[in-house]
């Protein structure tokens, strides 16, 4: 299941058409969907996305799921109209940082469709809207939220973040219409869709590998939660990289303990990306 997070109506309105999303009842949010594709309106800010994010997964806590936060974004001097992917995340007031996987961007799933030139920025969420552009950042009001709240529910390698161009300093925010933002949207429409898909294959992909873990990893050690979604994303990884992998008994039974098994993993993860 794909979940889309948006902050205005506006925004979501060409979304919903070109999907075919359905209004459902809901007396706290409004959020459309079809077979695959969940979308809510969250309202402006990080802490409307990230409460509405969390609502929105918690609807459909019993299946896989995928994410994408898109919207209007500023930047000082990117073209309007641009489409950007986060490559990192900061928050303007607390100045935490989070990094969104690339997995899509890395040329490892041969079979997506997503152009792997897709142009990729560093994100910056502000309590405002900001036309003070000092730095090299995509400035928007939602990201961090919305990304801190999906990461609690799903792989980071299926959290996505994409922010159009919708102000610069030639082009002030004020100056927005309605009509400019549904086709700066309608614009990137074709790659949301690229996108889109290819996170819906992912998430499948996901699925039969958290039943598949074998049994005797727990059996020896205990792992924490966190240790637990950080070996079922190696794994994920792993197997993602080479359809062979897996892990024998055997080669476990050499670990001591549980950090050594997960510094090794990561450490093959490292060397199989490039191919060593």
């Amino acid at each position: 299941m794909l979940l889309i997070s948006v902050a205005l109506k506006v925004e979501a309105q060409p979304i919903i058409d070109f999907f075919k999303l359905k209004l459902i009842k809901d007396k706290r949010y409004n959020i459309y969907v079809n077979d695959e594709i969940a979308l809510i309106v969250t309202g402006v800010g990080k802490i409307n996305s990230a409460i509405a994010t969390s609502y929105l997964s918690m609807l459909f806590k019993d299946q896989i799921k995928a994410y994408i936060n898109i919207g209007i974004a500023g930047h000082k001097d990117l073209e309007l109209g641009t489409i950007v992917l986060a490559d990192k995340i900061e928050d303007a007031n607390t100045k935490k940082t989070q990094f969104p996987s690339l997995l899509l961007n890395l040329d490892l799933n041969p079979d997506l469709n997503l152009d792997s030139d897709i142009l990729t920025k560093s994100v910056i969420t502000v309590d405002k809207s900001e036309d003070n552009y000092k730095k090299d950042f995509v400035y928007d009001m939602e990201a961090f939220g919305f990304f801190k709240a999906a990461s609690k529910f799903t792989y980071i390698d299926l959290i996505c973040t994409l922010k159009i161009i919708s102000d610069n300093a030639l082009s002030n925010f004020k100056e927005l219409t309605e009509d400019r933002v549904k086709k700066l949207i309608d614009k990137n429409l074709d790659i949301l869709q690229k996108l889109s898909f290819d996170l819906i294959k992912l998430s499948k992909k996901i699925a039969p590998i958290n039943n598949e873990l074998p049994a005797f990893l727990f059996e020896k050690f205990h792992f924490s939660e966190y240790e637990k979604h950080d070996l079922k994303k190696l794994y994920f990884k792993l197997s993602n990289l080479d359809e062979n992998f897996s892990i024998k008994i055997e080669d476990f039974n050499k670990f001591e303990n549980k950090k050594a098994f997960l510094t090794y993993l990561k450490s093959l993860y490292e060397k199989t990306k490039l191919g060593l």
